[in-house]
């Protein structure tokens, strides 16, 4: 699945701006009440940044195919006691 919602970000070019990542980095160090400077730097050191936009991605090729899934709507079928089908 990962590997498929990776095809995804990269066919439709879905990429993680700047400034999405940087609110993920706030979002993470404001919940583990960590620097968040300090935080970004032992992120770049240690490259977790770049795990981060990719995770980022991937949820982006989510939320795409979530907006563009089309359902084929069918009846459903119940059979009675008789094994015939009732709508």
């Amino acid at each position: 699945q990962e590997l498929i919602l990776a095809e995804i970000a990269k066919a439709e070019k879905l990429e993680a701006s700047d400034s999405e990542l940087e609110e993920e980095i706030k979002k993470y160090a404001e919940e583990n009440k960590k620097d968040f400077n300090e935080l970004k730097e032992n992120m770049k050191k240690n490259k977790t940044l770049e795990s981060l936009r990719y995770q980022i991605n991937l949820r982006k090729a989510l939320d795409f195919v979530h907006e563009n899934a089309k359902f084929d709507k069918t009846e459903k079928v119940i059979l009675n006691s008789e094994g015939e089908g009732e709508k």
